[in-house]
Formats: structure tokens, sequence, C-alpha cells
């Protein structure tokens, strides 16, 4: 079952974060532009993806998502740049990992929807450019250090995704376990929400265990031995 948030409204914590969102899906639809070019900065498993996921879905535009490992050629970054439709969101995970020679292709689509493409003759070497409709690049990066100036400074959004709050992660497992029809209270939600570091994809995937633990055992109500039994499974 998917956990992730599927509307703004839906995530928990980053609530400056979460305002910044409001403000650009709301100007991109009142202006009908793409939403700005954005770089979600952090720790892994803390909700980047979802971010990217939730624009999306906000406002209503389609999802070309790739991590960057797969890109590994210049014909793989200008394949996924043709496919680009107006207003389209193209999602980098991992976008640090990008080479330097792949990141300046990205440049003037970034910076005037331009591409520029080799069209070699016999004997003479010309290139044309080809217009990229208007469109949102998100990338995402645990490691932001081995990001070029040159590709930072073509993201005019720049947003650093916090480690979560333990009453953060206790409200993700709550409304995580109804969905996985888990009933479980306050207690039980924070013992999880310490096992996590602080990272809703480990919470999550905590519950997940926890909840599959109980069905398995028949347990309608768990209590805090049968939650401290699932863990000591793994």
């Amino acid at each position: 079952m998917n956990l992730r948030p599927q509307k703004l409204s839906e995530i928990v914590g980053n609530e400056k974060l979460k305002k910044c969102i409001a403000i650009n899906l709301d100007v991109s639809k009142r202006t009908k532009t793409p939403i700005p070019h954005t770089l979600f900065q952090g720790h892994y498993g803390v909700g980047k993806t979802t971010c990217a996921e939730v624009m999306a879905k906000e406002s209503e535009k389609k999802l070309l998502q790739i991590n960057a490992a797969s890109l590994t050629k210049p014909k793989h970054a200008i394949e996924l740049i043709l496919r680009i439709q107006q207003d389209d969101i193209v999602f980098i995970d991992e976008i640090h990992r990008l080479d330097r020679h792949l990141e300046e292709i990205f440049y003037p689509v970034m910076e005037d929807n331009t591409l520029t493409l080799a069209k070699p003759r016999p004997g003479i070497d010309s290139f044309v450019k080809e217009k990229i409709p208007p469109f949102t690049l998100i990338g995402a990066t645990t490691d932001i250090g081995l990001l070029s100036g040159a590709l930072l400074s073509r993201f005019k959004q720049h947003y650093f995704l916090e480690l979560y709050s333990l009453d953060d992660i206790k409200q993700i497992i709550l409304n995580n376990a109804k969905k996985l029809n888990l009933h479980i209270n306050d207690e039980l939600a924070i013992l999880i929400a310490k096992r996590s570091k602080k990272i809703p994809r480990i919470a999550n995937s905590r519950l997940e265990w926890v909840a599959n633990y109980c069905m398995s055992n028949g347990i309608v109500n768990p209590t805090v031995q049968h939650l401290e039994d699932a863990m000591s499974l793994i």
C-alpha cells in the first residue's frame, strides 16, 4: 500500500516548506505558467520525492520521474528532454549524480527552453536549436555539495527538508495506521516513532511490519508486548 501523502494538506511537518509550495502552486494556476524550477535537499526518506509527486497532483500536471543514475549518456538526457510537453514536471532524483557534461545539456533548457542538437552532414558540422515547451524541473539531492554552482543557480527555488520531530513522526504513524486498519494508540505510535531515526520512510516500514505481524497472528488490538515481540524479529 502506498502510504505517501497524496495532497499537500496530508504532509506532516515542514510547515514553511508547505507554505512555499502552496504559494508556488497558487501563482502557477493564476498565471497559467509552470512552477519555478525547484531543488529539494535533505536526508534520504524525508519526503523529497513525495513533495514532487504532490506538486504534480495538486497542479494536475504530468510527472516525468527518473533517477540521475540512469542518465549516463548525453542521448539519455536528450531523450528525456524531448519527451517534455507543455507544463510537464520533470523530477530527477539524486540529481547530484549527474555528470558535468550532462548537467550542461540542461542549462539552456532550464534557462530559455532551448536544446541544441547536432545534425551532422557529410563534411559539415551543423546544429539546430530545438524549442522545448515551458516546464518545471524538480531536482532532489542528499548531497548538495556535489552539485555544480552553475546547476544550482538555475533552480529558482531551493528548499531544505528537515528531519522530523518525534511528534511529527508519531502523527505520520497514526495517520498511516488507519490506512492499514491497524488499531494503535499514542503510546504504541511513540514507541514505533522512537525506532524511526526521525525519518518517515523508516517509520512507515516499521509500521507496515507491525501491521503484518498483527495480521499474521490474529491480533486485533496490539499491546506494547505485541509491538516488542514484532520488533524483536527484525
